[in-house]
């Protein structure tokens, strides 16, 4: 809360690019915690988690459903496919996604 007063650190845009990237220097990918948690899920909506945690820096995105019948992963896709789509969230923060996650497969396959 220190960081910042209004979101978890997992969709906040101060403590990822802010403290993490920006102050830190971390360049590498960003994996959440998972978005279904309660403090998150139970606050914010689906698609408003999705905005919030790529807008902020998260290059993977982390889902556990309770519920076995639950489309988590096409839904999440179809947000986030939308959000782009409409301008929210930016073509060019995905292609920095796919670029650090990218680098990270190469390092990792070397």
């Amino acid at each position: 809360s220190q960081i910042d007063s209004l979101y978890p650190a997992t969709i906040s845009e101060k403590s990822i690019n802010g403290l993490l990237r920006d102050k830190l220097g971390w360049q590498g990918v960003v994996v959440s915690d998972c978005l279904y948690m309660k403090a998150i899920h139970t606050n914010y909506s689906l698609e408003e988690t999705i905005e919030k945690s790529v807008n902020a820096g998260v290059d993977i995105l982390l889902f556990a459903s309770p519920n076995p019948d639950d489309n988590i992963a096409g839904d999440a896709f179809n947000s986030l496919k939308a959000m782009v789509i409409s301008g929210r969230i930016s073509y060019e923060r995905i292609e920095e996604s796919y670029r650090r996650i990218m680098t990270l497969k190469q390092k990792i396959n070397h």
